[in-house]
């Protein structure tokens, strides 16, 4: 059995993703933006988990100190009420890995949204260092 995949999480109820196929998943929840970043600041993460609704929306994420960091160190996904493009362009091009709707937010569809982003940070890491 593999170790398991380490997941910050900013959302008013943490998934239960217990029972994924794509884990095993360790979920720690977060209160506020702040409480995330002292955390990245604690121990390394392989993804962090954020409700926009919950980080005061995409602006307030997009100007978030500790983001530079978080997208540097973890796979970071986000959930939002209802993504536009422009919105996820945004995102995209803060290092956000993956933007999902909320009522695409099921258990089942974030643990493989989350493995995935992760095992996409993983190989562009890897990348990095052999070109490096």
């Amino acid at each position: 059995m593999s170790d398991p995949f380490q997941i910050l999480c900013l959302c008013s109820q943490p998934p239960d993703l217990v029972t994924s196929a794509f884990g095993p998943f360790v979920v720690q929840g977060c209160a506020s933006l702040v409480d995330l970043g002292e955390q990245l600041n604690l121990q390394a993460h392989d993804a962090v988990l954020v409700d926009l609704a919950l980080a005061g929306g995409a602006d307030a994420l997009g100007q978030w100190p500790a983001l530079p960091r978080a997208v540097l160190e973890s796979a970071v996904v986000v959930i939002g009420p209802e993504p536009t493009p422009a919105m996820c362009l945004r995102l995209l091009q803060a290092g956000v890995r993956e933007v999902i709707s909320s009522r695409e937010a099921t258990p089942e569809i974030l643990g493989r949204v989350l493995r995935l982003a992760i095992e996409r940070k993983r190989q562009d890491d890897a990348a990095r260092r052999a070109y490096s």
